[in-house]
């Protein structure tokens, strides 16, 4: 969060965002990736770039399908843990698949 860049971090569990949140110096909220009524409410109308971290691929799913059918037409970015789930998201919006759980 610098050099003009807004930065809001999403957690499902409320003591990693305290504890992110506090040391990153970022805004931070709680709520599930995977809600589309959650997702709507994002301030995601003026972001260029979502980043998910998300460990579960089900989640990550939703939420590109979500982002999508809500209008976003910005770039989504998402991890995957094998190339199988990385088509998956790809096929489902996502732009950029990243495979850091891979050899």
């Amino acid at each position: 969060a610098g050099q003009g860049v807004s930065v809001l971090g999403v957690d499902f569990d409320p003591e990693v965002l305290a504890d992110k949140g506090r040391v990153a110096g970022m805004q931070v909220v709680f709520g599930d990736a995977s809600d589309e009524d959650f997702i709507s409410h994002l301030p995601t109308p003026g972001a260029r770039l979502v980043l998910s971290t998300l460990r579960d691929a089900e989640s990550d799913l939703a939420l590109v399908k979500h982002l999508r059918a809500l209008g976003y037409a910005g770039i989504i970015a998402v991890t995957a843990h094998s190339e199988r789930e990385g088509r998956r998201l790809s096929a489902a919006g996502a732009d950029h698949v990243l495979l850091p759980f891979t050899n």
